[in-house]
């Protein structure tokens, strides 16, 4: 909690005192808050040791600016010249998903599955090289009611499909690298 507040406290001066601003600050932090909360749900730190759950930073108000397509390209493009691939899927995903920071970040391979799809148009666009259509499959919490959730189910494109499956094989590659395996 204590760095979790230093963060807070240099990030949230304005950006001409040399922090990010209120809502940069308060975004940075929301987004810790959330990976942090997925290293609680699988057991990387302790249940309940989530340092981020209470930053003390109010909510900026919403901003209504929305990107324009070029300014999406951009951002991918800058991703992939700063050797930062899984930033550009990550916007990639959010862009044609449409889902919270939240549900990508818990983004999992258990979750790619086949899905049935039966108009035969969005099948042939959605189908890869087999002629299988794949998928995001998870349970989305709703904020409005803690005891509601939704089964989604998303197709991806064969294109954005391509990109998941080879991140999933080079992280797959990478964990039984480690010393010792992470299987």
């Amino acid at each position: 909690p204590a760095r979790v507040r230093a963060l807070r406290d240099a990030t949230a001066r304005p950006v001409e005192a040399g922090g990010l601003g209120h809502a940069s600050a308060f975004n940075l932090l929301r987004l810790l808050r959330q990976v942090m909360a997925f290293a609680e749900n699988v057991d990387l730190i302790a249940k309940g040791s989530n340092p981020a759950r209470n930053f003390d930073l109010a909510a900026p108000p919403p901003r209504r600016r929305i990107w324009k397509a070029e300014h999406e390209a951009a951002f991918i493009a800058a991703a992939y010249e700063l050797n930062m691939p899984s930033m550009a899927l990550a916007i990639e995903l959010a862009l044609f998903t449409a889902q919270r920071e939240g549900d990508l970040i818990g983004f999992t391979e258990p979750q790619l599955n086949s899905l049935d799809i039966f108009d035969r148009r969005m099948r042939e666009f959605l189908a890869g090289e087999d002629g299988t259509v794949k998928g995001w499959t998870f349970e989305q919490g709703k904020t409005s009611n803690q005891y509601a959730a939704r089964e989604m189910a998303i197709p991806l494109s064969a294109a954005l499909l391509a990109k998941v499956a080879a991140v999933l094989r080079t992280n797959r590659a990478r964990d039984r690298a480690r010393t010792p395996p992470v299987l």
